[in-house]
């Protein structure tokens, strides 16, 4: 997987994520509760996003000190996280139980926001 590719998938999945939690917080906080309930789905989603991080960290694996590094770094935060969720899918489920709430949900939908924008520029860059 090429990195622009990768920074829009990353930028996608912040927009998908994101909006719910601005637009209807407390559907998408029950939601998201009810999902963290359920291991598997949580080693699922881990597993998803180490095949990704993996495809690009084949091709591209060393930290510069540019936009590319940038994302490269992003490929290695996102291997380390979905090999936690893989191997520990009860500890971000706890997490998420004791601080998501409609207010918080709506500041990290914004934030989200942010980080899509922010990636999705990225990968238009280096296209």
């Amino acid at each position: 997987m090429t990195l622009p590719a990768f920074a829009m998938t990353l930028g996608v999945m912040c927009y998908l994520i994101g909006f719910p939690l601005i637009f209807s917080e407390k559907k998408a906080v029950a939601w998201i509760k009810k999902w963290c309930k359920d291991a598997v789905t949580i080693r699922a989603a881990g597993a998803i996003l180490t095949v990704l991080s993996l495809l690009v960290l084949k091709m591209n694996w060393r930290l510069m000190w540019d936009a590319e590094g940038l994302i490269v770094f992003l490929a290695w935060l996102t291997l380390v996280k979905g090999v936690f969720l893989a191997w520990w899918p009860d500890v971000p489920s706890k997490i998420l139980m004791n601080f998501l709430s409609p207010a918080t949900a709506m500041l990290l939908g914004f934030a989200l926001l942010v980080w899509g924008a922010l990636l999705t520029f990225l990968g238009f860059i280096l296209v």
